[in-house]
């Protein structure tokens, strides 16, 4: 879901040079959130060409991260994005 999130904000030539700039400047308590290598990321994932996003996280705190110390630095709107829970069928 971040991935996707994370790369329809980056379609917009604005935005992805946003997210370019915070690289390096966003930072966890032991890792780098966005950045331009995975050298000090656990489970990064990639967005663009030099541009990765940390997300070794528990679902709560990486989808704070994602909406307010990403997402609303760069004024994506994620208000439609809607979050489905599917239960297992033990």
């Amino acid at each position: 879901m971040a991935e996707e999130i994370l790369k329809d904000c980056c379609r917009d030539r604005t935005r992805r040079q946003m997210l370019m700039d915070l690289r390096g400047k966003i930072l966890g308590r032991d890792r780098v959130l966005v950045g331009s290598e995975t050298g000090k990321m656990r489970s990064p994932i990639k967005i663009d060409e030099a541009l990765y996003v940390e997300t070794h996280y528990d679902t709560e705190t990486l989808l704070r991260i994602l909406t307010t110390r990403i997402l609303d630095r760069v004024g994506y709107d994620y208000s439609e994005v809607k979050i489905a829970v599917q239960t297992r069928a033990w």
